[in-house]
């Protein structure tokens, strides 16, 4: 048993232990505060020196910004010379000439440009449409009040009012020369018809020249083949076998593929009013990938006829019902052989695809030279692109577009390359030449 005496030595030793700790804490304790105090003048001493930094920084940079956009308005001031001044100054006067025309139309005086102007101004506006020809324009005489009057009380204005011109008017067709040529084409169509009216310029002139010119001397290595066949797949109103026929490749025999039925008799018509003979042939059917007595034909507007396309939906979509065949199934039934084929130029709105794989015969034994309208982004939206891109490695070796060769780029690139147009072209279609 523990006495008493040994509880009380114990809690006594007990007690001077507890004292010895607590005087190491305290030290602890003494040293820890020492160390904060030192800790905190570090920070104080640091905030400073970071926020001396930070200003000079700021300092710094703010003289360099100064300096820079010194630089740049002096550098803009030397490269533009006042232009926007300049600018200012042409706005200016060309609402004065502007407030003026308006003043000589209200009293009638005019000189012989704004006469012009106001002859266009009749027809677009007074009868939605353009003038027949050129010379219409060039030789007015009259003011806009002469003008005006003579408009407002002729058959065609009073009709256009009526809103019965279609049953009224006499001439469902109109007519214009441009380079030389004649076109008749349907009054509703204006797209086409209203380039060539307003520009003086063949519809894709420029296309056709490059086509024919980089072919001739790319392909056919300068030595351009003096006789043969040009295939126009799609051959609208003319404005592309009739063109090359006269000015490109005169010896040549032209087959002309066109299913709208009033497009096919305007190309027959046209051909036959600039006297081309019977080296040109216009043929009423649409050319794809199956032989089908009966496919359906879409008007896509009225105002654009050179946008109808075939469709694969009901036939009771269809604006007009048309043949078609395949190209090897043509040139077979009518004896024509592949190796007469020079040129082909395709323009189907998207029915590219169908045409170039009815054609796999004749592209397979023979290289030819093509131009085709790339409508990359219908073949998306049909499923079709990548075995189209394939078609086209499969034919062709190499491309060049057509809009880049008009702007002096005539670099052709591997067919392999085909592919990057969509990116490159954000997916905007564009005329291909291949060879």
């Amino acid at each position: 048993m523990v006495s008493k005496k040994q509880i009380l030595e114990e809690l006594e030793r007990v007690n001077s232990r507890v004292g010895q700790l607590e005087q190491t804490c305290r030290m602890q304790a003494e040293r820890c505060d020492e160390k904060i105090g030192k800790l905190e003048e570090q920070d104080a001493q640091l905030g400073q020196k970071y926020g001396e930094e930070i200003c000079k920084l700021e300092e710094r940079l703010g003289q360099k910004c100064k300096e820079e956009t010194s630089r740049l308005e002096e550098q803009a001031d030397q490269k533009y010379g006042g232009g926007i001044d300049k600018l200012e100054a042409a706005v200016f006067q060309l609402e004065a000439s502007i407030a003026a025309i308006r003043q000589e139309i209200s009293r009638g005086e005019m000189d012989q440009d704004s006469k012009k102007a106001a002859m266009l101004y009749a027809y677009r506006y007074l009868l939605d449409r353009e003038p027949e020809r050129p010379e219409i324009v060039e030789g007015n005489q009259l003011g806009w009040k002469e003008l005006r009057a003579n408009f407002m009380n002729s058959p065609e204005y009073k009709s256009l009012q009526s809103y019965d011109m279609v049953q009224q008017y006499e001439g469902p067709y109109f007519s214009l020369n441009v380079e030389g040529i004649t076109y008749f084409y349907e009054r509703q169509d204006k797209v086409i018809p209203h380039y060539m009216m307003g520009s003086g310029r063949n519809w894709s002139g420029d296309d056709i020249d490059n086509f024919i010119g980089l072919a001739d001397r790319v392909y056919y290595q300068g030595k351009a083949p003096q006789s043969g066949i040009f295939l126009d797949i799609g051959g609208n109103i003319g404005t592309t076998s009739i063109y090359c026929k006269m000015k490109l490749k005169k010896a040549f025999r032209f087959i002309a593929f066109e299913p709208y039925s009033i497009c096919a008799k305007l190309l027959r018509c046209n051909a036959e009013i600039n006297g081309i003979g019977p080296e040109f042939q216009v043929e009423q059917i649409a050319l794809s990938d199956q032989v089908r007595e009966k496919a359906a034909l879409r008007v896509n507007s009225m105002e654009n006829q050179g946008g109808n396309s075939l469709i694969t939906g009901s036939k009771e979509d269809a604006d007009e019902i048309v043949a078609t065949t395949t190209l090897d199934q043509y040139l077979k039934e009518h004896n024509i052989a592949q190796s007469e084929i020079k040129y082909i130029w395709i323009d189907v709105e998207g029915h590219e695809y169908e045409v170039l794989k009815g054609s796999r015969s004749l592209y397979q034994s023979h290289k030819i030279p093509t131009c085709i309208e790339f409508n990359q982004d219908r073949y998306h939206a049909s499923g079709n692109y990548e075995e189209m891109i394939a078609m086209l490695e499969e034919y062709f070796d190499s491309f060049a577009i057509s809009a880049q060769v008009t702007e002096g780029n005539e670099t052709f690139r591997p067919i392999s390359e085909v592919k990057l147009l969509w990116e490159e072209l954000n997916h905007e279609p564009c005329d291909l030449i291949l060879l």
